[in-house]
């Protein structure tokens, strides 16, 4: 994210810069979402979007997004933001069941091989 919002605290401008270094610094990231809560969505929502981009699978911070949203009755931004996340969710998830899929078939692939190549060793291959 290119813009960087308007913090009121050197502290908080400190946080941010810890951010850009060291995305995933919780630290940092409570300082921010904490100041966040506390802005009109509009001067958090960049906040909010890097925090979810950062922590794609952290519901917890879609939640904080999403209420923020609701509170200022952008119901349309909720459902976008909803949405988002959802098909995000979709998308993780559908690539870990290929991950399984993809082991427990190899795996099994292997055993079906070592079996017909040599069937009296087969004990062994497993």
């Amino acid at each position: 994210m290119d813009e960087t919002p308007e913090f009121g605290t050197e502290k908080l401008r400190r946080a941010w810069a810890t951010t850009e270094s060291n995305p995933h610094d919780m630290e940092a990231w409570s300082l921010i979402i904490r100041d966040a809560q506390n802005r009109a969505i509009d001067s958090a929502r960049p906040i909010f979007e890097r925090l979810v981009t950062t922590f794609p699978t952290t519901g917890k911070f879609w939640k904080m997004y999403i209420e923020q949203e609701m509170r200022s009755y952008n119901f349309e931004k909720v459902e976008k933001v909803c949405l988002t996340h959802c098909f995000k969710c979709y998308l993780f998830t559908i690539k870990a069941c290929i991950l399984t899929c993809v082991v427990y078939f190899s795996s099994s692939f292997e055993s079906s091989l070592c079996f017909w190549l040599n069937p009296k060793q087969f004990k062994k291959c497993k």
